[in-house]
């Protein structure tokens, strides 16, 4: 997964990208609340000019990449709590058939992961493979590629309300071990 991440920053994007920023900026919805400028009911953009305010945007986010990509998900945003309401807007997604050479190798890496993430989850990273009984085990064993009846999308949001953030954060507290960063390694609490 090839991320692209807060370019241009949103000060600079109508200066380095001056059609993309006039297009985005008409294709907001309720301009009334979402334009960075003059939205009557943007409260952020109504701030005075020696307050500090929240940073409006635009900002462009793009990857490339497939959607679980290597079995581990390192194509999402991970959970998190903006200051500020935003808008988001997909703008285009395609699909990209893999060459059979880089499915070969896609495979390969997701046994090499599967192996790893099944070690970390059910014992000490330094624990001998003969110990677990994880190493050797083939891709049907441990169910890698297995079909997903599920539609894959460009974006998926989930979105809750500020006053459910407690019980989030409670959620969170109680199942911190059952979550993995890229690599597998542990979410700390």
């Amino acid at each position: 997964m090839l991320k692209l991440k807060d370019w241009p920053p949103s000060t600079l994007f109508e200066e380095r990208l001056p059609r993309h920023g006039a297009e985005f900026l008409s294709a907001l919805p309720y301009k009334e609340y979402t334009h960075p400028r003059s939205g009557i009911l943007n409260l952020a953009s109504k701030l005075a000019a020696e307050m500090l305010k929240p940073d409006l945007g635009p900002k462009t986010y793009i990857a490339y990449g497939f959607a679980e990509e290597l079995g581990r998900g390192d194509s999402v945003t991970k959970l998190h709590c903006d200051i500020s309401d935003a808008v988001n807007i997909l703008l285009h997604t395609a699909d990209v058939a893999p060459e059979n050479r880089q499915l070969s190798k896609i495979e390969k890496l997701k046994e090499k992961h599967a192996i790893q993430d099944q070690r970390e989850l059910f014992c000490n990273v330094n624990t001998n493979h003969k110990e677990t009984g994880i190493f050797g085990r083939n891709s049907e064993e441990m169910n890698i590629g297995a079909e997903k009846d599920t539609v894959e999308g460009g974006a998926i949001w989930d979105i809750f309300r500020r006053e459910d953030v407690c019980k989030l954060e409670e959620y969170l507290r109680r199942h911190h071990t059952e979550f993995r960063h890229i690599h597998g390694c542990p979410v700390e609490q």
